[in-house]
């Protein structure tokens, strides 16, 4: 289980959605940071503080297989190892995406496929990208997309 970022900000309780994407995180689930937890990070409330620390171990981009998970995506002109946090998540925009590395597809969310003209939980699918986001933060869909077997969970 990957999960791709965005947990505060967005709902009623983003501290008790911090509690279980740590708790999934124990389990053994992959917690990839976005730029809604780096603007958490800039906060100096009691609340964001106690999560801090669990916010700055998240990694920002994992590779599994052919898969790059990532919030917002890539910066295609450097390395995987030279890849900017703050661009990755979206916090700095850029150009992403573009002129993949061979053999490796992009799966992030960040831009709700909404707003790229898609319906309720249509997921976005074009030169080796996969965007995952289907608007969950936004009241319409929270997506599950299992690479293994191919199919879509809203």
């Amino acid at each position: 289980l990957v999960l791709i970022g965005d947990y505060v900000n967005n709902g009623p309780d983003s501290v008790g959605t911090l509690k279980f994407v740590k708790q999934l995180v124990n389990d053994g689930a992959i917690a990839l940071v976005g730029n809604h937890e780096l603007r958490w990070l800039e906060r100096k409330d009691k609340p964001a503080i106690q999560w801090h620390q669990f916010i700055n171990e998240l990694p920002y981009y994992k590779v599994i297989d052919q898969y790059i998970f990532v919030h917002a995506g890539i910066d295609t002109s450097k390395s995987m190892r030279k890849q900017s946090r703050a661009v990755v998540t979206g916090h700095a925009p850029e150009n992403l995406n573009h002129f993949l590395p061979k053999n490796k597809v992009i799966v992030h969310g960040h831009v709700p496929n909404y707003r790229l003209g898609y319906k309720k939980d249509n997921i976005h699918i074009e030169h080796r990208v996969i965007d995952i986001d289907t608007g969950a933060g936004h009241n319409q869909y929270l997506t599950l997309l299992d690479l293994t077997s191919q199919k879509q969970y809203s």
